[in-house]
């Protein structure tokens, strides 16, 4: 089985349903709120009017959202569940089962791509050049993706294989410059470090301070500019795709 076909597996597992051994993780999302918020703030300002992609769109949970603010909304995944599941859940956008590598729409035929967790399991090199092909020339993307640097994150990794695709890679320093030969553009945001340590107090009324002040004290981190490398996500927003 090739790497594709793996993958392709491994998703239609999780969209049918039977992905229960991801809910041990479910409390580590919790500190990322304010990635998804930048994430978001991002689409909601360049969706309307647009011709708009998302990349991996599983069963699309946001596409309303962004089809209610006036994109033309098409999603693509590899897995065939999850294009079923997003077109019951939203009928009115275009879902296309795709291999995300080698994209069959048009050149130059979007303003916007974006996803979540989707680059890290491709062949990125690859990406990128379809991303840039469908691409159009005052268009930008953005994506939040996992860094592969910080070693305890990675032990984690290793303890819980079963959570993870086979084929896997969190983005590492040299896949972030990829882009700067592939945009005029690029801007990475650096999230959660320290605040980690929020998640044993989720369900307490001290977690929202707690976190807030971990929030910021990783802002001050990330200024330093060799230990960015060792956050958990990056949101990345790129503009201007070289042609």
């Amino acid at each position: 089985m090739d790497r594709i076909e793996r993958e392709k597996k491994f998703h239609d597992k999780r969209f049918a349903g039977s992905d229960s051994d991801r809910d041990v993780v479910l409390k580590y999302y919790s500190i990322t709120a304010n990635i998804v918020e930048k994430y978001q703030s991002i689409i909601r300002r360049e969706c309307p009017n647009k011709d708009v992609l998302e990349y991996g769109c599983g069963k699309a949970r946001y596409a309303q959202k962004w089809i209610d603010m006036g994109a033309r909304y098409t999603g693509i995944d590899i897995s065939s569940k999850g294009i079923e599941k997003a077109i019951l859940n939203v009928p009115s956008g275009k879902f296309y089962e795709m291999n995300a590598e080698e994209m069959t729409f048009p050149k130059n035929n979007f303003d916007l791509i974006f996803g979540t967790g989707i680059l890290h399991h491709l062949d990125l090199l690859k990406a990128v050049r379809s991303i840039t092909k469908v691409l159009r020339k005052e268009g930008q993307i953005t994506f939040i993706e996992p860094l592969g640097h910080n070693p305890f994150i990675n032990l984690y990794r290793w303890l819980t294989p079963k959570l993870r695709s086979e084929d896997e890679h969190p983005l590492l320093d040299k896949d972030l410059k990829l882009f700067l030969n592939y945009f005029e553009v690029v801007e990475v945001s650096y999230f959660n470090l320290t605040t980690f340590f929020a998640v044993p107090f989720r369900n307490s009324i001290f977690f929202k301070p707690l976190l807030r002040a971990l929030v910021a004290f990783d802002n001050f981190i990330f200024k330093i500019k060799p230990l960015r490398k060792f956050a958990w996500i990056v949101v990345l927003n790129c503009k201007g795709p070289k042609k």
